[in-house]
């Protein structure tokens, strides 16, 4: 069992009340990549102490937030920007949970770096994106979204391809080039290329962002896709431009996720998830949820706040 909590893909920390004072019991190795900070650094400290008590500091917020626990509270949730060792800057989601052991305290804290998505979630209100992808160092895809259009392949395919067979045999050596440079600056660059989705071509530009942990180790890129134009298309390609010529933003259509019906309409009203919550004074983690689609169909209060705001009817978004 502890291997499985030492080596498990989330980022956990655990810690233990006493008398009032909250100490960290153990950490995974999950936990030291994104902080930065080790088990020897941590394990028997009081949280209170390892860093000084400002408004972004993890633990300030952690020792916070298990403050406002209760009989009748037992988890809390917040989404903001954090500073991790060394000064390093996070956007981070933080979820603690207070379990239940006879005659002891402690609480478990996933800490999540979404850093790349709100680097994403503000540049496609600064500039005109078609879509947004991640791939992390090992190449593989674990976010993609459109903007504009429905994407009309299959997003399972689309996951299992690694990142280089989306790009021609021809480009293929000065893209890698161009993103390993980015990848030792640590800066983001523009770059123009022909994709390659499956038997249909695009010269597409992109945005590159990498993005790293407070360890330093590198952890993926973040891109959007500014221009894709056609330069083969299949059959099947022919049918999708021919369907998306001829869509319609007509918002009832029930065929369209509403989760994407969403995305459009805050893209298309500026408005960013931390703006719409505290504009509807509804919590970061529905507007989240909802907006993922983790939440097919919001209460009835929730969905006329949201679709107020963005000055359209609940059944515009959700159907009747």
């Amino acid at each position: 069992m502890d291997d499985l909590f030492t080596y498990y893909t989330d980022a956990i920390v655990i810690i233990h009340e006493n008398q009032g004072v909250r100490t960290i019991h153990t950490i995974n190795n999950a936990f030291s990549t994104i902080t930065g900070f080790t088990s020897e650094q941590l394990v028997g400290q009081d949280i209170a102490t390892i860093q000084p008590d400002t408004a972004n500091t993890l633990w300030g917020l952690i020792n916070r937030l298990c403050a406002t626990f209760s009989e009748h509270k037992t988890s809390a949730y917040a989404e903001c920007n954090l500073t991790m060792q060394g000064d390093k800057p996070i956007f981070a989601e933080v979820h603690i949970q207070q379990l239940e052991i006879i005659n002891a305290v402690y609480y478990t804290v996933k800490l999540v770096d979404r850093s790349e998505h709100k680097w994403i979630e503000e540049m496609v209100l600064k500039q005109n994106v078609v879509n947004s992808v991640i791939y992390t160092s090992g190449g593989l895809m674990t976010s993609l979204r459109s903007y504009r259009n429905s994407i009309p392949y299959d997003r399972y395919k689309l996951s299992l391809k690694h990142n280089k067979e989306f790009v021609i045999e021809e480009d293929q050596a000065r893209v890698h080039n161009f993103f390993n440079s980015l990848r030792e600056s640590r800066q983001s660059g523009q770059i123009t290329y022909t994709l390659r989705l499956f038997e249909d071509r695009y010269l597409t530009t992109s945005l590159i962002q990498p993005f790293y942990n407070a360890d330093d180790s590198f952890k993926c890129y973040a891109i959007l896709t500014l221009a894709m134009n056609s330069i083969h298309l299949s059959k099947f390609g022919q049918a999708i431009r021919k369907q998306t010529q001829a869509f319609k933003s007509d918002m009832r259509d029930a065929d369209i996720d509403p989760a994407y019906k969403l995305r459009l309409l805050m893209v298309e009203k500026k408005l960013s998830v931390t703006q719409l919550a505290e504009n509807t004074q509804i919590s970061l983690t529905t507007i989240s949820n909802i907006r993922n689609g983790k939440i097919k169909k919001p209460q009835r209060l929730t969905a006329h706040l949201i679709a107020a705001e963005l000055g359209v009817e609940p059944g515009e978004i959700w159907g009747d």
